[in-house]
């Protein structure tokens, strides 16, 4: 039996709080209006060259009711590969957001790292008015 590997001595850390997006108004004439949030930040450790596998943090979400689109992208990571903006939907799978995490080359030691996390919400005139809630969860596994 396969299952996911266990990835010893790493640890995940949001920093800045959750973000909160809003669209007041739209610009006449065009049906869809955004807003971005770039104030959390992703802390995570990369365990010491003893573990030798590549990492990755994936994201999902869980926002029942959802009506809005909402992505999220890692911006300016210290250390990985950045996939762009993934979508987040309701129960969906875990998606990879940044890829490509190598071991630390410090002897017996960890690297924290970080990346900026940029969320943007899209709403359509023809959503209406309403209020998403999301429960993001971001996981550090082995890629």
């Amino acid at each position: 039996m396969l299952g996911p590997l266990s990835v010893h001595g790493q640890a995940l850390v949001l920093e800045g709080g959750p973000p909160q997006l809003q669209i007041d108004r739209f610009v006449p004439g065009d049906p869809t209006a955004t807003a971005t949030d770039a104030s959390s930040t992703l802390v995570y450790t990369r365990a010491s060259e003893g573990d030798d596998l590549p990492l990755k943090v994936s994201v999902s979400t869980s926002a029942p009711g959802q009506q809005f689109a909402l992505r999220v992208a890692a911006q300016d990571p210290t250390h990985g590969t950045p996939t762009g903006a993934v979508p987040l939907r309701d129960g969906m799978a875990p998606a990879d957001l940044l890829r490509d995490v190598t071991p630390c080359t410090t002897p017996e030691a960890a690297c924290e790292e970080e990346t900026t996390l940029r969320y943007r919400l899209r709403a359509a005139v023809g959503d209406g008015p309403g209020t998403d809630r999301h429960v993001v969860r971001f996981t550090l596994l082995a890629q």
